[in-house]
């Protein structure tokens, strides 16, 4: 049985173990997390597994490739499922051997969207530096979860998913701020509203900052909508 080392064990990296239990040989780090005393490991540890995920925000990158540079083989397959790519990328790039294998992916997906089951939902694959053979296999295995695969450059993602999610996100936050639930009654297209405001509950903050600051197109995006809002607010009066 393959090893899966998951650094990180965030509410993304303890779903994944989840489901992923039983075809693999699992092992989880995170310091901050509390982990089954079956698969908590150390970093090091992790490192040793044929494929490491790495589950963890953003604004860590830096700091965990940096002490992993010298521990991970370069036989080892660093899966990213971050929800941007672009930045991810680079400091993979920049911080590991050129040697050094991965494939970028995003789940389209987590632990609320999939809670019942994996099958029908998308998985988003980038850039990778594996064989042919290796990103074959991968991806056959990924189809045998009933998941659907997209495959995209990174840059294209990006543009894609700063509409797709950073601007879904950016809505969410502003409704829930704005005190829908505040309402005596509702209408079935309010409940709509309510559901997208709820959505800004089911998120973690550092999610949230990688989304919006980690891909450099959602300030665009964010600006355009704005932007719209005024021109029809401007258009009412």
């Amino acid at each position: 049985m393959k090893k899966l080392g998951i650094i990180g064990y965030g509410s993304f990296g303890k779903f994944a173990a989840n489901s992923l239990a039983g075809l693999f040989e699992i092992k989880a780090c995170d310091p901050t997390s509390n982990i089954p005393k079956e698969i908590k490991a150390s970093l090091g540890q992790v490192c040793e597994a044929d494929y490491v995920m790495l589950a963890i925000p953003l604004s860590a990158y830096s700091t965990l490739l940096e002490s992993i540079k010298n521990t991970i083989s370069s036989d080892t397959i660093i899966v990213d499922v971050s929800s941007v790519k672009v930045e991810p990328l680079r400091l993979i790039s920049r911080h590991l051997d050129s040697a050094q294998k991965y494939v970028m992916m995003h789940p389209l997906f987590g632990p609320e969207s999939a809670s019942l089951s994996l099958t029908g939902h998308k998985v988003v694959i980038c850039e990778s530096s594996v064989t042919d053979n290796e990103l074959s296999k991968i991806k056959k295995f990924i189809n045998n979860l009933g998941l659907n695969i997209i495959e995209i450059s990174s840059d294209d993602h990006d543009q894609q998913m700063a509409t797709v999610q950073a601007l879904t996100f950016f809505l969410a936050r502003t409704l829930n701020e704005f005190g829908l639930h505040d309402m005596q009654f509702q209408t079935p297209s309010f409940q709509r509203l309510l559901d997208l405001a709820d959505l800004d509950k089911k998120h973690s903050t550092e999610l949230l900052q990688t989304i919006w600051s980690g891909n450099k197109y959602s300030a665009t995006v964010r600006k355009k909508f704005i932007n719209e809002m005024i021109k029809l607010d401007n258009e009412i009066k």
